[in-house]
């Protein structure tokens, strides 16, 4: 019974917290895209990425950071497409911290690194 009740809580809570990943995908031989998902059950409110290592510094194009980030709202299941600028010297691995807030207002902060999904 306590772990029924646990479990309802574990869910109740998971509804209302947001969970933004990062990941990394090639389109095509020269083009690559780095997707920023909400796959909590809540909104990500203020949607950001840093890159951790010198290499990821300038993965994105200056008018893709300037136009698109932070994401003022990202809603439950939802993702937004950010243009990467993979070069020789900068290619995955990438260390990265994304971050958000969360409806209570709890700022989150999860560090990943991103691997290039093919």
């Amino acid at each position: 019974r306590a772990l029924e009740l646990a479990e309802r809580k574990g869910a109740q809570v998971a509804r209302t917290k947001a969970e933004v990943r990062a990941t990394i995908v090639a389109l095509g031989q020269h083009a690559h895209r780095v997707l920023l998902e909400n796959i909590g059950g809540a909104p990500a409110v203020d949607v950001d990425i840093e890159f951790l290592d010198e290499k990821g510094q300038a993965l994105l194009p200056q008018g893709e950071r300037e136009d698109k980030l932070p994401i003022p709202r990202l809603d439950p299941q939802r993702r937004v497409t950010l243009i990467a600028a993979l070069a020789m010297g900068r290619y995955p691995p990438f260390k990265v911290a994304v971050s958000w807030t969360d409806p209570d207002g709890t700022r989150q902060r999860v560090e990943d690194t991103l691997y290039l999904d093919e």
